[in-house]
């Protein structure tokens, strides 16, 4: 563990302006943000020391310029002289460099070229470590403990062959601007729209479960800054709720009883729209995962997020192409014939292993982008009503309702370029059929009308995610409270009894009563009102409960009477 390890700290921003368009619709646009530091980050001790310079030049530099000759077809008779190796094999009475060579740099190129090519860079620092020419001693503690017996100078184990630490070293971000139009029954049609366009960046941390996933390059923290495994660009998704009152306008339900009515009335359309671009990937590879000495050899620990660089213009896309075959050897071990790319050959070309010395960056998660996604959900309900006491709600709902083939990410492996580029699974599932009914039951407070001398009271209290909201159906107000939250009941239409002959009178004393008349509240401000209430005098509060299977949530019926004797629910007085 770091000893200057903190506490992760995270500082977050959000802006936003609202625009009412009339009672019924909402515009909101914004901004949020957030910065994080001091994120869990681990790390490889025994990496290499790519900095070390000798005669002017580092070993990365060395070791880069190696690279581009070798990989251009320059022969290890024909290399360039470099002056890091010709520095660090000079030990005098060494042999590394011996005839046939004719340098130092020869010497290296003959014995570590496979290496190098494979970007080894761990692989070919040890092995230079090992060599009896190697005039930098122990390096890294993997390296060999000199100074044992005879048998044991050149070839005997490290101290270890890997050595985390684990430290607050990363960092990440996340902006965004979104829309969101939410819309209040609007001739039976409600909903809420959101469209969100973000970023996720930093240093491609995992959750600490993720032990043992060291950083790309533990001496440039930020070489591994880049999107984020979660980062979406764009997101939209739009749930409505449609309840038709009628048929296109000419023909009104609401006042159609009977038969007709049961036939007509009661209808309940949600459909929910989704759609994102396509989730993060990258071209990686199995082997070589070395690229900045991070990877101790042998037996070190995978590092996270090495990608692929690209060396060429990709001619790539982010959608999926049916009938490709492949050709060169790429791609070509693919049955569905399905791939994200049209030539997965051209593209393959295009790719490389991260070099030491020749790149600064290959960290981050992802470099390119799978197929985008959609998707629609959709919910049909029927209610039947039998008095006020009895409902009965059938639905339907359908997930993925057009059986829309959405394709996954592809394989995008070095290793495997047989299979470069192929889909072979789906981000969303095939359409699911789920048939659903229940029975609802109303407990009914009042059997008639309030007298004008008898005013009883209903009040409706919604309790979704432990926070309740109040709804009231109001037959006339008498304070603003009263006007807010008939507003209010604009959304809960469609729960209430249909025909309902309760009525529900909001006085001006309840205001000072109800301290929640315009913002959400918990239910320990629910009960500490009911208290405050059945301590009224000359007033009786009786609790009644009801589940609405519809919005899984509780409701809590209050009904309470201004009167002098009590109130019999079974008739007459007590």
């Amino acid at each position: 563990l770091d000893p200057a390890y903190k506490p992760e700290k995270s500082d977050n921003f959000d802006f936003t302006v609202q625009r009412q368009f009339g009672p019924k619709m909402q515009l909101e646009v914004g901004y949020m943000g957030r910065r994080i530091k001091n994120v869990f980050q681990e790390l490889n001790l025994d990496a290499v020391p790519y900095m070390t310079t000798l005669n002017g030049q580092t070993f990365a530099q060395a070791y880069g310029e190696l690279w581009r000759q070798l990989n251009n077809g320059v022969a290890p008779a024909s290399v360039t002289v470099q002056p890091f190796f010709e520095a660090a094999l000079s030990k005098p009475g060494g042999t590394y460099c011996a005839a046939p060579n004719t340098s130092c740099t020869m010497a290296v190129a003959t014995n570590q070229g496979a290496n190098i090519l494979a970007s080894l860079a761990s692989t070919v620092w040890q092995s230079l470590n090992n060599a009896n020419s190697w005039v930098l001693g122990r390096t890294m503690i993997s390296a060999p403990l000199f100074g044992g017996p005879t048998s044991c100078v050149t070839n005997c184990a490290g101290q270890s062959t890997t050595l985390n630490m684990t430290t607050a070293l990363g960092y990440s971000n996340y902006n965004a601007l979104f829309v969101t139009m939410r819309m209040r029954d609007y001739h039976g049609l409600s909903g809420i729209t959101n469209l969100t366009w973000g970023r996720s960046l930093g240093t491609a941390e995992l959750a600490q479960y993720n032990s043992s996933n060291t950083v790309l390059d533990p001496w440039n923290i930020s070489g591994n800054y880049g999107p984020q495994n979660f980062d979406i660009k764009l997101i939209f998704n739009s749930g409505l709720t449609y309840q038709p009152q009628s048929f296109f306008g000419l023909w009104d339900f609401r006042n159609k009883k009977g038969i007709v009515g049961h036939l007509v009335k009661g209808w309940t359309i949600a459909p929910f729209f989704t759609f994102q671009s396509g989730p993060g990937n990258s071209v990686v590879y199995s082997s070589g995962e070395q690229s900045f000495g991070s990877n101790t050899a042998p037996g070190g620990d995978g590092v996270t997020a090495v990608n692929a660089v690209l060396n060429a213009p990709f001619t790539g896309g982010t959608a999926a192409h049916y009938g490709v075959v492949g050709s060169n050897g790429v791609g070509t071990n693919n049955v569905g014939q399905l791939n994200m790319f049209t030539d997965p050959a051209a593209v393959y070309a295009g790719f490389r292993r991260c070099i030491l010395g020749v790149d600064t960056s290959c960290g981050g998660y992802y470099g390119l982008r799978s197929p985008m996604i959609w998707n629609t959900d959709l919910t049909l309900a029927k209610d039947f009503k039998f008095g006020e006491r009895i409902g009965i709600r059938a639905s339907v709902q359908f997930t993925n309702v057009f059986n829309h083939f959405a394709p996954g990410g592809p394989a995008l492996n070095l290793d495997q370029a047989d299979r470069f580029g192929r889909i072979t699974g789906q981000a969303i599932t095939q359409r699911q059929t789920e048939f659903l009914h229940g029975v609802e039951s109303f407990v009914s407070v009042i059997s008639q009308a309030p007298r004008a001398n008898h005013p009883w009271r209903l009040f409706l209290f919604a309790q979704p995610e432990q926070i309740i909201q109040p709804h009231v159906k109001c037959w006339h107000a008498q304070s603003d409270c009263g006007v807010e939250l008939q507003e209010e009941l604009v959304m809960m239409k469609s729960r209430l009894v249909t025909g309902s002959r309760i009525n529900v009178l909001v006085p001006t004393w309840l205001g000072n009563v109800l301290p929640f008349c315009r913002r959400l509240v918990t239910s320990e401000e629910i009960t500490d009102t009911f208290a405050r209430l059945r301590a009224l005098p000359n007033r009786v509060v009786r609790v009644k409960h009801a589940l609405d299977q519809r919005a899984t949530s509780k409701f809590l019926m209050l009904a309470f009477a201004r009167r002098r004797t009590r109130y019999n629910p079974h008739g007459g007085r007590a």
